[in-house]
């Protein structure tokens, strides 16, 4: 059986739309304080610049931590890869799935538990439904890595 990869969606790209529109703003306010002849409006403008680097920074860092997170489901077992971590592990150790609050599940393994979660969440209005994947290119929903993995796994899974 081929190694199946799921990664985010390509709707995290907005991530980086956004980390741009705020370095523009940083941008612009630090100009603005520079151009200003009063100082308690200045330091205003270059606070105001500072919290708009502040966003760009950790909306690049939420991008790339979405990005970089992959599941690779082999024969045997599943790997886990984020940033800076990687998780093997069997589908034999598994003992149970439980559904949590918020799209999350816990995997209970004999080497401790794995909590999976969306990525993002898309909002419209009340409406809250989290990204799906790109399972070895082709876009599925979110619940189909946790059904694939309860069924490799030879689990079913507990609801909340």
């Amino acid at each position: 059986m081929p190694t199946v990869t799921y990664r985010p969606a390509e709707v995290l790209h907005w991530f980086g739309v956004g980390s741009n529109e705020a370095r523009h703003r940083a941008r612009q306010k630090g100009q603005s304080a520079l151009a200003r002849n009063d100082f308690i409006k200045s330091i205003k403008d270059v606070a105001g610049a500072a919290s708009e680097f502040g966003k760009s920074t950790l909306t690049d860092l939420v991008q790339r931590k979405a990005e970089d997170t992959s599941y690779q489901l082999s024969d045997d077992a599943f790997e886990v890869m984020g940033t800076t971590s990687r998780k093997r592990i069997l589908y034999s150790d598994a003992t149970e799935f439980h559904a949590k609050q918020n799209d999350r599940y816990e995997l209970i393994h004999k080497g401790g538990s794995l909590t999976i979660k969306p990525i993002a969440h898309l909002l419209a209005g009340r409406m809250r439904v989290p990204v799906g994947w790109l399972r070895n290119g082709m876009e599925v929903p979110y619940a189909l890595l946790i059904e694939e993995l309860a069924a490799r796994c030879g689990v079913e899974i507990i609801p909340e």
